[in-house]
């Protein structure tokens, strides 16, 4: 202990500190025979109690961890009276659930193995108690095989659609069969069904999101943590797909979900969110028009980010706030300037900042020079930077393109030039994949709409 509080100040530093092994010596000790081999030995002991203090701890928060090394300790010391008792306790306490999800399948089948595996069983149960435990075991792996194999083959499926990957899935077809014969009863089955089914269509409308949207809401409540995100994640990542093509009606079907699992509190489960998770949920709340909810999420959830660049998160989350309600000069004076070692957050924060210096020189606050200089910084970045994928960057140099389109179209405008809306809509249509296309859309609308009242030639809007 003495070791770690003198530690603590200099950490992770110590070196830095220019902290000498001698003058740790005498800090720790007064002896004039001091070893430094010691200072090793103690700092060796220290690492070993910390891992052992944060197992103990592991297993006092999480039960289904403390059962199976209860089970994996009696079965090992041949205390097979105390298994048996044990490893019914924690099966009935497993089955008093209403339906199981991945997790709690997994663990039902290992403990069935158990039960009737261990060499005590055939001595102390009859024919009978062992064709019962036999029957059982079988049940629990069959049905931890059938949600297994539906996850992987909806992944796979994924794979197909996103990356144009193909893959053969061995004895799907009575997989499907089987879950379509159970799904009406069990609904953790159904929704791992729904998300196969889902991803084996060539093309999904809105009423197929939405009716998957509406079977992981009914399943949520029987999924595993791990489940919950990985269907979260599913539903957000074809969301996001639409919504960056063209279809921003997808942009308040991704708010529905993602209001959803915060009031389910599948936030509150982890000690931390990612910066990427908490941005996205106040970018998606901001392009619905919800800013006094983004303004609640950032408030209520602002101590779940990581302590690192979490003042620039915080920044950028209330930016697209700013944004939406056309306050681009408080955007320009928190995030001009700023450089953020992590790509992810950098390409965020430039696509705000050409968005708000867009705005602030529609306003007559900002100059062309500034606002052209920062365009090219952002396409420079975005064009350098091999840690973005092909697809963000597509995107985001999208917006860069229609963004100077509209700043061209504004000078053309002033010198009173020949617009035509009809072509140029036709073009900004094309433009996809596009990151902030409904906020670009409108922004273009605002151009055209003088021109189109004058010329009486009415085209489709773009943002609808």
């Amino acid at each position: 202990m003495q070791l770690f509080l003198f530690i603590k100040p200099h950490w992770p530093a110590f070196e830095s500190a220019g902290l000498s092994p001698k003058e740790l010596a005498k800090d720790l000790s007064s002896s004039e025979s001091f070893q430094i081999r010691y200072i090793t030995d103690s700092l060796s002991k220290l690492s070993r109690e910390l891992e052992r203090f944060i197992s103990i701890q592991d297993l006092l928060s999480n039960p289904q961890k403390r059962d199976r090394a209860l089970t994996d300790q009696l079965a090992a010391r041949g205390c097979y009276g105390l298994l048996d008792i044990h490893l019914k306790k924690t099966l009935a306490k497993w089955q008093d659930k209403p339906f199981q999800n991945w997790e709690s399948s997994s663990h039902l089948h290992e403990y069935y193995k158990f039960l009737y595996g261990h060499p005590a069983t055939f001595q102390r149960k009859t024919q009978d108690e062992t064709q019962e435990l036999a029957i059982e075991n079988m049940r629990e792996t069959d049905r931890y095989y059938l949600i297994s194999k539906l996850i992987f083959a909806a992944d796979l499926r994924s794979r197909e659609t996103t990356f144009r990957e193909q893959h053969s899935i061995e004895l799907i077809e009575p997989i499907i069969a089987w879950a379509k014969l159970v799904q009406e009863t069990d609904p953790v089955i159904r929704f791992h069904l729904q998300v196969y089914l889902f991803y084996l269509k060539s093309d999904f409308d809105k009423l197929d999101f939405i009716q998957l949207l509406e079977t992981y809401k009914v399943a949520f409540p029987y999924l595993s943590q791990s489940e919950a995100e990985y269907g979260y994640g599913k539903l957000f990542n074809h969301a996001n797909r639409q919504i960056v093509r063209g279809n921003y009606e997808f942009e308040y079907l991704l708010f529905d979900l993602s209001s959803f699992v915060i009031q389910a509190g599948l936030i509150d489960l982890n000690e931390q969110i990612s910066h990427g998770g908490f941005l996205n949920f106040c970018s998606i709340g901001a392009a619905c028009g919800h800013t006094d909810w983004v303004l609640s999420f950032i408030e209520n959830y602002k101590h779940k980010l990581p302590v690192k660049n979490r003042d620039l998160i915080l920044d950028i989350g209330k930016s697209y706030v700013w944004i939406r309600g056309n306050n681009p000069i408080q955007v320009i004076i928190q995030l001009y300037g700023i450089q953020s070692r992590d790509p992810q957050l950098q390409r965020r924060l430039y696509s705000l900042l050409i968005r708000a210096m867009y705005r602030a020189l529609v306003l007559g606050n900002y100059t062309n020079d500034s606002f052209q200089n920062q365009l090219q910084t952002s396409r420079r970045f975005l064009s350098q930077h091999r840690q973005l994928t092909p697809h963000s960057r597509h995107q985001y140099l999208n917006l860069i393109k229609g963004i100077r389109k509209l700043a061209s179209l504004r000078q053309k405008i002033e010198k009173r030039e020949q617009i035509y809306p009809e072509k140029i809509k036709t073009w900004f249509l094309n433009l996809k994949p596009i990151t902030a296309g409904r906020w670009l859309g409108e922004e273009l609308e605002k151009l055209l709409e003088p021109i189109e009242k004058k010329t009486g030639n009415k085209s489709p809007r773009l943002h609808s």
